[in-house]
């Protein structure tokens, strides 16, 4: 059997939707910065779509899959799975965070990302680059940081603690850091 939407696995052929018909949520609380995109566009040509979005029958806004739809837009996708749900306002925000927010908790099995990560190959640049800096990253041991703006999965953290003589030297410095652009944090002990 074929189907007109060859990006869409099977199973999901009969919930397709026109992109057009979808509306973004402008309250979404997520941001989908253009590596975000990137990212999701490879995973999608690569795999396809293999989950469907979720969107409320009344008002057409997605509450699950606003960047799932903003990179299938940007390959040229027309349509995209989509279960209808029929939430009031109240449910359907807090569907739209619970849905973000279980991700940032969950935590990596490294034996298992390690193997997978290894046997995992590729005919997609990007989605081998950000399979590599994924593999890269979790080898150099650094930790995830989910409350980051950054859309990368690992980043470092260096920390530095600094004697000062008194209140005064120390709010000079925590001052002269801040306007050097260092997120900085006043600690008396």
């Amino acid at each position: 059997m074929t189907s007109e939407f060859p990006y869409i696995i099977e199973p999901l052929w009969p919930l397709a939707v026109p992109i057009a018909s979808l509306r973004f949520d402008p309250a979404n609380c997520r941001k989908h910065p253009d590596d975000n995109l990137r990212d999701i566009r490879a995973s999608l040509r690569t795999y396809g779509q293999r989950t469907p979005i979720v969107v409320n029958s009344a008002t057409g806004i997605i509450l699950k899959g606003n960047g799932t739809v903003r990179a299938a837009r940007q390959l040229g996708w027309t349509h995209i799975a989509a279960v209808r749900v029929n939430d009031d306002p109240n449910t359907a925000a807090g569907y739209a965070i619970a849905d973000n927010a279980c991700a940032l908790s969950a935590e990596w099995n490294t034996d298992a990302l390690s193997a997978a990560l290894a046997s995992i190959q590729t005919d997609d640049a990007e989605l081998n680059e950000m399979l590599s800096t994924l593999s890269s990253d979790w080898r150099a041991g650094l930790r995830e940081r989910p409350e980051s703006n950054s859309t990368a999965i690992f980043s470092s953290v260096f920390e530095i603690v600094a004697t000062c003589q008194d209140e005064q030297d120390q709010r000079r410095l925590y001052e002269h850091l801040i306007q050097e652009g260092y997120p900085c944090r006043l600690i008396v002990s």
